[in-house]
């Protein structure tokens, strides 16, 4: 499944976080400093365009070692593709 933004994502593993406790908080570490990136932004009166390039800047290397690692556990097949935490 496709999540086009990063709280679907997130409420994703919420759901599952029962079956799968260890993932899941592998997922949510990245995705808490996102949101923390996120409220310095905001604190900071970043415009639209600032906030995106800060984002780039300090959040796109988090989300791209978590892409990695989505794909590492896909690959060394320690999570099946139709399993509950794989949707």
């Amino acid at each position: 499944m496709v999540a086009n933004c990063i709280t679907h994502g997130r409420r994703r593993f919420v759901q599952v976080a029962a079956k799968f406790p260890e993932e899941c908080v592998m997922c949510w570490k990245p995705w808490a400093t996102v949101y923390e990136h996120d409220a310095f932004c905001r604190e900071q009166g970043m415009s639209a365009e600032d906030r995106l390039a800060y984002h780039q800047a300090h959040s796109g290397p988090l989300m791209q070692q978590l892409k990695l690692w989505f794909q590492e556990q896909f690959a060394d097949r320690q999570v099946e593709p139709n399993s509950g935490l794989a949707r």
